[in-house]
């Protein structure tokens, strides 16, 4: 219910924003909109009061006005994330020179129809310091077609590191991704899982991360080989023993085939996934066994966590599935879904096992 809030005229701008901030962590967003309202019209108090403006724009489904205010906050004090996140944060020192030069996106990418925009976040308030590659407002548009979620604005060229010869002088621990022990046993399960549905035992993972995977396949005399974008990622794996090779797998040709393909978060990363999911298939062979993980939208966490969820803000995803725009895109391309889980390590992710069409274990 919206309350009555009526300024007085010797109310300071502080006591304003103070008094609107407590309207808005109580969700009361109407009343506190006509304090920050007032406030954008104080210099001081302007930038934060277009800010919070917009996080109650996209709440009320105004994603593009949302976006619009975001940039006005950042134009008026291009250093606020100085005032609005911790001093540990690690785009507390951000400060907004411009927008970056980012290819703007309007059409679904799985079948190609317009999108509409859907979701306004800031991506800076998650503590990840690689944020500050990107522009810090993302803006999700939707497809209705395919219940498919696309970032409005992406860098056509990701920033990867490819420069292998100072990397190798680094110890392995200054490497890449930080290699996870704790994801060893869930690997581990996974693989006993996919050894199941096929007799072979060639590995190829696309996106090693931190070389988990490609460890415990070692470990289980999996022959593996696996592919990363990231040249840090890379060399970690070759000081480990492990067959990795830099490539960015839109990019990357070969005629052989394998028996497990994994493909762990990756393809929301990825500009064309319809081209992505064509090569997986192309990769697998007809009896081998996919897996796959990627976040869910529509999942039970994050309808839940709601505007907490940090998917939302996750500056390096160029899309975000749903479980319906994942199968349908799968479907496309032979590879028949067998198993659904719930990913225990990652918040709102899905994890799905496939085999293609024809295969007799179906």
């Amino acid at each position: 219910m919206k309350k009555n809030v009526t300024p007085t005229s010797d109310q300071s701008p502080q006591d304003l924003f103070n008094e609107a901030e407590k309207l808005f962590q109580a969700g009361d967003f109407e009343s506190a909109s006509e304090l920050y309202i007032e406030l954008t019209s104080i210099t001081s108090s302007a930038p934060y009061a277009y800010y919070r403006l917009a996080g109650i724009a996209n709440a009320a489904s105004e994603p593009e006005r949302a976006k619009d205010l975001y940039y006005n906050a950042f134009a008026l004090k291009p250093d606020i994330c100085g005032d609005l996140l911790s001093k540990e944060h690690a785009n507390n020192n951000y400060v907004f020179q411009k927008k970056k030069d980012e290819a703007a996106q309007e059409n679904c990418p799985l079948c190609g129809l317009p999108g509409k925009a859907f979701w306004c976040y800031c991506t800076l308030e998650v503590s990840a310091a690689y944020y500050q590659q990107y522009n810090p407002v993302r803006l999700w548009m939707r497809c209705e077609e395919c219940n498919h979620l696309f970032a409005g604005e992406f860098p056509e060229n990701q920033y990867a590191n490819t420069n292998t010869e100072d990397l190798e002088r680094l110890p392995v621990e200054k490497l890449g991704m930080p290699t996870k022990r704790e994801f060893f046993p869930y690997f581990n399960e996974i693989l006993t899982k996919l050894t199941q549905f096929t007799a072979g035992t060639e590995l190829f993972e696309i996106g090693i991360g931190g070389s988990e995977c490609l460890l415990v396949a070692q470990e289980m005399a999996i022959n593996a080989f696996g592919i990363d974008i990231s040249a840090g990622n890379v060399v970690k794996a070759q000081k480990y023993g492990l067959n990795a090779e830099l490539h960015d797998f839109v990019e990357f040709e070969t005629d052989k085939k394998w028996d497990i393909l994994i493909l762990g978060d990756v393809i929301e990363h990825v500009s064309d996934p319809v081209l992505a999911m064509e090569k997986v298939s192309n990769l697998l062979k007809d009896d081998g066994v996919l897996w796959m993980s990627t976040p869910n939208f529509e999942s039970a966490f994050s309808i839940v966590a709601g505007h907490g969820d940090p998917m939302r803000r996750e500056a390096s995803h160029k899309n975000y599935f749903s479980r319906f725009s994942l199968f349908g895109l799968m479907d496309r391309f032979e590879l028949i879904p067998i198993d659904y889980r719930i990913s225990k390590h990652y918040n709102g992710s899905m994890e799905v096992t496939a085999l293609k069409k024809g295969n007799p274990l179906l």
